[in-house]
């Protein structure tokens, strides 16, 4: 058998060194499309609340939930005695059950669930609150700091 040279042995480390840098490319570019997409949080339910609250319940409940007329303030210290004390999914299925007076069709069980978490936000419940779903049966008030 025949040994192999200094100069033949070079072609074969050239191509090994090639196929490993190609390999550590494509590891590189793969990692981030492995990374999963974040998960819904209270602070993403509380910010698209924002909009659903403004368009479903501001013109009776207040711009700022303060509060009007045509319906009661869901904010405050009046709000948190009569409601601090429910669970979200209790507040939840009151909501959904009498708001707005007329009908619901056009309001979806999501915008349900962020129009609860903006009126916690707004009373003072920390963006570190568990994502708002049927389980949530914590007092609404529990996790203001």
């Amino acid at each position: 058998m025949k040994a192999l040279t200094i100069t033949s042995r070079f072609p074969i480390a050239l191509t090994l060194l090639a196929l490993t840098a190609c390999g550590e490319s494509m590891q590189q570019t793969a990692a981030p499309a492995d990374t999963p997409a974040p998960g819904p949080s209270f602070a993403s339910q509380a910010d698209a609340g924002v909009a659903s609250y403004a368009m479903s319940c501001g013109a009776c409940h207040g711009a700022e939930l303060q509060g009007s007329a045509l319906g009661p303030m869901l904010s405050g210290g009046g709000f948190l005695g009569s409601y601090g004390r429910q669970s979200p999914a209790d507040f939840f299925n009151f909501v959904k059950a009498n708001m707005p007076p007329g009908g619901n069709e056009g309001i979806s069980d999501d915008d349900y669930w962020s129009i609860v978490a903006h009126v916690m936000r707004t009373n003072g419940v920390a963006d570190t609150n568990p994502v708002l779903d049927g389980c949530a049966s914590y007092a609404m008030a529990a996790n203001i700091p």
